[in-house]
């Protein structure tokens, strides 16, 4: 069959495929938070006469007789958050072998998320297990859009199922969500991306942990955790920079901004 009716390319082997070839994937995966998304409206939130309105919601709501939460809840929901994929967020960009290995992958990482990568209780897996986290959260990057023309050096690395070291370009970094990363606890797993001048950051996140891909090591202000680092007995989780709100703060703010005009 010729490539011209093959049209769909599998962003891991290479090789072209008919749509229906393609594994219809969800990232993350259902059992890490990828059901039913919604959003913050991040220019609502930024906006003056939104705020005003809200409060004067609140303040009618709490005379009504809800409390400071509830009302602070129903307002949040009604005028801020929409939704984004009722069934969860899906893509076709692997062919269905791919897609198995990378549920391999998957099955692995569902270990580390379900422990809350506590490291008293990671240092117990096999290593070939902690490389298999490793490398399901790399293939995951693979798939989302912002990626989508970006010639990655790590194929091998994924597609080589015993192959246990990656020495290319594209290091890779962890934050736990908390307080810090996440407005009202509103736990967005959108996909981003970030330039500065030839340096890259890709983001991708789940319920609990947000993820960090980029072609540099991270600037000395933002000092997140390698993921390599669950390699180690002993690792330690970096919190989000109170300063800046680190880079998932940054690619907030910049979503936020793109539907404004110029100033």
């Amino acid at each position: 069959m010729s490539k011209r009716k093959r049209r769909n390319q599998c962003v891991l082997c290479k090789e072209w495929f008919k749509k229906n070839e393609m594994s219809e994937e969800h990232y993350p995966a259902k059992t890490v938070g990828n059901v039913d998304i919604v959003k913050v409206n991040a220019q609502n939130m930024l906006d003056i006469e939104k705020a005003s309105s809200s409060a004067v919601k609140m303040k009618t709501l709490i005379e009504l007789g809800m409390t400071y939460d509830e009302a602070l809840d129903e307002i949040f929901q009604k005028e801020y958050v929409e939704e984004a994929y009722y069934q969860g967020r899906t893509i076709r960009t692997l062919c269905r072998k791919c897609n198995t290995l990378l549920g391999q992958y998957d099955f692995s990482y569902k270990k580390f998320f379900e422990k809350d990568g506590d490291p008293n209780l990671i240092k117990g897996f096999q290593r070939h297990t902690k490389i298999e986290i490793i490398k399901s959260i790399y293939g995951k990057f693979l798939s989302i859009p912002e990626c989508k023309n970006e010639n990655f050096d790590f194929l091998d690395f994924i597609r080589i199922v015993d192959l246990e070291r990656y020495s290319g370009e594209w290091n890779l970094y962890v934050v736990k969500r908390g307080f810090d990363t996440d407005i009202m606890n509103m736990k967005s797993i959108n996909t981003g991306v970030l330039h500065y001048e030839e340096e890259t950051i890709y983001e991708f996140s789940d319920d609990k942990f947000i993820f960090h891909l980029m072609n540099f090591a991270c600037h000395p202000s933002e000092q997140e955790m390698s993921f390599w680092d669950i390699l180690k007995k002993k690792y330690e989780f970096i919190p989000v920079s109170k300063i800046t709100g680190g880079y998932h703060g940054m690619l907030l703010i910049s979503q936020a901004l793109e539907g404004f005009p110029d100033l």
